[in-house]
């Protein structure tokens, strides 16, 4: 919502305005160039509007002499079409960055704040009072959606027989105000998904909002029905807030959460997620020790450190499968492609003939169940063996019912992987 009436002035009472919370609002400035870099879309906005035959006049006048109309449309996409005669119906395309560049180019400069605090006119005049996400049944004057822009407008002139040039917008620096109750510091575990999206949605809906005004103003010529649209009106019902609405309603659904969460950079936005990347980041260090173990010779103590990686790279892919994370399940498969790495690193086995008679497979530092089957020449099985136990010793054979001739082990890794090693029974 945007009010064009300028600041709202000091106001007295018990609390203080306006109350800045100086870190939420350090988040909040980030959260604005996250909508430059991570919301690229070309958003389409439509209106409408009416002029007198004076205006008409001093509009087409102005352009010829300033061309303001020329120069937004070299800005933004603007189509202005007249319907019928002093009927018109406006097209704006724009990104977030044009939204913001034409402002600049105005000479109007966003500042984004996060107050405690609001002013509410009353019967005895105004009061400073909690600036809550919604409006109170007490304080029903403070914005529907907790976000409120404010900017100085250009002067609209009125018509005596005709209407005198429009200025221009005065040069400013307009403040959008966010409520402190919105939870966007990031803490212990994660953040607020659901109060970052609607602050993020929020700003995004003003920083339009505003560059639609200011093209009302500068290219449109201050058109007296806009002016009474949302000067005079009820400003919740602008024009220009209810060309934004109605992309937004678009916005509120799956693909407007896309857009607008899961930012590179972000914090985790629930328990799951929280703890996948917690694991990934142990994981990650215990990977960096095995290798730097491996080349230092210690392989020992390096397999201990691959097989610990691997657990917790399990474990970050357990977090990912629960999480609803748009992209949990490639995150799941990367991390379990990762666990597979650390695991078949981790893992050593070994095999050899023991007195020629019997075939001895060794193991040390396995990741899960260790598998192992014995082949014959055809590929088929001759026998089978699974330990639950992390290191061990198997041996085959050692009844006498091992002939002479060559075998094969066949091990299984994670995944469909397997090894195989030949081995060589003499007579």
């Amino acid at each position: 919502m945007c009010s064009l009436f300028g600041c709202t002035p000091q106001a007295e009472g018990r609390l203080k305005y306006p109350d800045i919370d100086k870190d939420k609002t350090e988040v909040l400035k980030k959260q604005v160039d996250g909508l430059v870099e991570n919301v690229k879309d070309t958003f389409t906005f439509n209106f409408s509007f009416t002029r007198t035959e004076p205006e008409i006049r001093s509009a087409e006048k102005q352009e010829s002499e300033e061309h303001r109309l020329v120069d937004a449309k070299n800005r933004v996409s603007l189509d202005v079409a007249e319907v019928t005669r002093g009927d018109y119906h406006v097209t704006v395309k724009m990104t977030v960055k044009q939204a913001l560049d034409l402002l600049k180019s105005y000479g109007v400069t966003l500042d984004f704040q996060v107050h405690r605090t609001y002013v509410v006119k009353t019967e005895q005049g105004e009061e400073v009072v909690n600036f809550p996400k919604r409006p109170t049944a007490e304080h029903s004057q403070t914005p529907r959606a907790g976000i409120e822009s404010k900017m100085t407008p250009a002067k609209c002139p009125k018509i005596n027989y005709v209407r005198p040039p429009v200025p221009h917008i005065p040069t400013q620096t307009a403040r959008v105000v966010v409520s402190h109750e919105f939870d966007i510091l990031v803490g212990y575990g994660y953040a607020n998904r659901e109060d970052f999206f609607e602050v993020r949605l929020g700003i995004w809906h003003e920083i339009m909002e505003l560059a639609i005004l200011a093209l009302t103003m500068e290219a449109l010529y201050w058109p007296l029905d806009l002016y009474h649209s949302c000067y005079i009106n009820d400003i919740p019902n602008s024009f220009a807030n209810a060309a934004v609405a109605y992309v937004q309603q678009w916005l509120c659904g799956s693909e407007g959460r896309k857009k607008f969460l899961y930012w590179k950079g972000d914090p985790p936005f629930e328990a799951f997620e929280s703890q996948s990347r917690s694991h990934e980041k142990e994981a990650e260090r215990l990977a960096s020790n095995a290798s730097s173990l491996d080349k230092g010779g210690s392989h020992l103590q390096a397999n201990s450190q691959w097989k610990e990686c691997a657990e917790a790279w399990e474990r970050a892919a357990k977090a990912w499968d629960a999480s609803t994370h748009p992209d949990a399940r490639s995150k799941a498969k990367d991390a379990r492609e990762e666990m597979r790495v650390a695991a078949k690193k981790a893992g050593h086995w070994e095999v050899n003939p023991s007195s020629g008679k019997e075939i001895t497979i060794k193991y040390r530092d396995w990741f899960g169940d260790f598998e192992a089957e014995i082949l014959d020449t055809t590929g088929r099985r001759i026998d089978k063996f699974t330990r639950s136990i992390e290191q061990g010793e198997i041996c085959w054979g050692a009844e006498g019912r091992i002939k002479a001739g060559t075998y094969f082990v066949k091990v299984k890794l994670l995944g469909d992987e397997f090894e195989t090693e030949k081995i060589a029974i003499l007579g």
